[in-house]
């Protein structure tokens, strides 16, 4: 009875796991150990590789893609993991904070602060002196203009006319904070450049879901910056398993109908 008792309770291998999910054993055991849901953790680390997926961009561009993924879920821990990852593979913290900050206008100061919390932990646990050097460019006096100059230099003249089609009741919405909060306060900042950040911006978007008219807006504005159909593409495939399909598959149609 007592041998019996035992077989019962032992644990089951790890090997069946890891020749699912081509993991090696080290690594598989080490998940085991930490998680409780060992499946499922195998299957994560396997779809999260960075070198079999997304292979047009840089591995830089690779953790902002996640970062501004998560960062829209508002996904703390896995916020920390990513940066954690990215400080030992070389990205810079200020990097790592302008993809995390540049989320801020499309999904909203809440989310950003709470993936902060995981962010900073991460970095505070590299021994990363915190709060970073400030990014900020523009003045409370300058930030509608500057922000207007690089809202127009991304999408043309149409903003003049969208400006003028402004009501008095929208203006301070479609004008005044469009141009001064989303642009002069964050596409304006250090760190990061224009092409980086519609990538950035493209992914938030993405993840958001149902708001098909701004990505399509943000598709062309990737493009006009230099990222090209298959790095938009390849942004939506790093990001599968923590965006899941449907959502992949609506930006993946916008991505296909507006880059014939």
């Amino acid at each position: 009875m007592k041998k019996n008792k035992a077989r019962l309770q032992k644990k089951p291998k790890s090997f069946v796991s890891v020749k699912l999910v081509g993991l090696n054993t080290k690594a598989a055991q080490l998940i085991e150990k930490k998680n409780l849901d060992n499946d499922l953790m195998c299957v994560k680390q396997r779809m999260l590789s960075l070198e079999e997926r997304g292979r047009s961009l840089s591995l830089e561009q690779k953790y902002f893609v996640l970062l501004a993924c998560a960062t829209t879920q508002g996904q703390k821990k896995i916020v920390k993991e990513i940066t954690t990852n990215a400080l030992k593979d070389g990205i810079k913290p200020t990097l790592i904070k302008e993809a995390i900050y540049q989320c801020v206008p499309y999904v909203g100061t809440g989310n950003v602060e709470k993936v902060l919390v995981g962010a900073n932990k991460a970095m505070k646990k590299q021994k990363i002196h915190l709060p970073l050097k400030s990014q900020r460019i523009v003045t409370d006096d300058d930030r509608f203009e500057m922000g207007l100059s690089v809202q127009k230099g991304i999408f043309g003249e149409v903003i003049d006319q969208m400006h003028k089609g402004a009501s008095p009741s929208t203006h301070p919405i479609l004008v005044e904070d469009l141009s001064s909060f989303c642009f002069g306060d964050f596409y304006t900042r250090g760190g990061l450049d224009l092409k980086t950040r519609e990538l950035v911006v493209f992914c938030a978007i993405a993840t958001l879901g149902g708001c098909e008219v701004q990505l399509r807006a943000h598709v062309a504005a990737n493009v006009h910056q230099g990222n090209t159909k298959l790095n938009l593409i390849d942004a939506l495939h790093l990001m599968v398993p923590l965006l899941g399909f449907p959502r992949t598959l609506n930006a993946l149609t916008v991505v296909n109908k507006e880059l014939v």
